[in-house]
């Protein structure tokens, strides 16, 4: 963190602000100022929870790790004639306020199924009428073992299928129809492994996939003439394209394996789950990267 700046040349009174702690901690808020080692922050809201705190807290510059600052829609739209460049400009969030908030409460309001139930049934007829859906399966690192969390989202709602509680039935039929659609683009990142699984497993055969991982490499290739040696995870692929803070999804992707097969299965593995796929249908349609 550059201590060298002044937070009064750095920020305006208002400005959200995303701040990484030295902990991983991330919180966002409202800045309202800054002592001669602090920033104040109020409306303040946690990245891994709900929780709201109220009233001024404030951040010493040694525990912080790095500051993100959140796009305002208002200042979006006004012309770049009349716009005076805020300082911390090449440090944005890549999408607005609104927009990286409600991604947030998505994370959190998931649907959990267990049943082939009328909300079941619900989330099957929202999945088949969208154009784009998000993918990603847990708990299938065991070639031999099923898939315990078969995860999905429209661009408006998360919905986490525990398949070891879900029904008798080898997999979903209504599920395996969306899936096999060429109508409905199903948006993953590193798709390979789960489509190996779902084909050899399940004989689910996935159309019209569009893997995050594969178009960061391509166009990493096309910017330096060689193919990267490693590939980004989802994780480092927001960080790179949106500059979202370098830990924000680090508890979801870094999740040891087992700790998918627990059961029953936490709340904060439950939101870590839904976490990793409420951003890839963002990343996917984002004018001047994916799309």
């Amino acid at each position: 963190m550059d201590s060298n700046i002044p937070y009064t040349d750095r920020f305006k009174v208002g400005d959200r602000l995303v701040v990484q702690l030295n902990t991983n901690e991330i919180f966002e808020g409202d800045y309202c100022g800054e002592g001669n080692h602090f920033i104040d922050l109020t409306n303040i809201t946690q990245h891994n929870n709900s929780n709201k705190l109220k009233g001024t807290y404030s951040f010493s510059r040694r525990e912080i790790d790095s500051i993100k600052l959140l796009q305002c829609k208002f200042t979006e739209k006004i012309s770049d004639k009349w716009t005076i460049h805020h300082p911390e400009t090449h440090k944005r969030v890549k999408i607005v306020e609104e927009e990286y908030g409600r991604l947030k409460i998505m994370a959190h309001d998931f649907v959990y199924l267990e049943h082939a139930d009328s909300v079941y049934f619900q989330a099957v007829k929202k999945l088949s009428e969208a154009e784009t859906i998000g993918l990603t399966c847990l708990g299938l690192e065991d070639r031999t073992i099923s898939i315990r969390l078969f995860i999905l989202c429209t661009w408006q709602q998360v919905f986490i299928l525990d398949m070891m509680n879900f029904r008798n039935c080898y997999f979903p039929p209504e599920i395996k129809e969306i899936l096999e659609s060429t109508y409905i683009c199903k948006v993953m990142h590193k798709a390979g492994p789960i489509l190996d699984k779902l084909l050899r497993k399940y004989n689910v055969f996935v159309r019209n996939v569009f893997d995050t991982q594969v178009v960061d490499l391509i166009i990493e290739k096309n910017k330096t003439g060689t193919c990267p040696e490693k590939s980004r995870n989802l994780s480092e692929c927001l960080v790179h394209h949106l500059n979202f803070p370098d830990t924000f999804l680090k508890g979801a992707v870094e999740t040891p394996a087992k700790k998918w097969l627990e059961k029953p299965l936490t709340l904060k593995r439950r939101v870590y789950a839904a976490q990793l796929v409420t951003y890839l249908i963002i990343l996917k349609m984002l004018p001047g990267i994916f799309a």
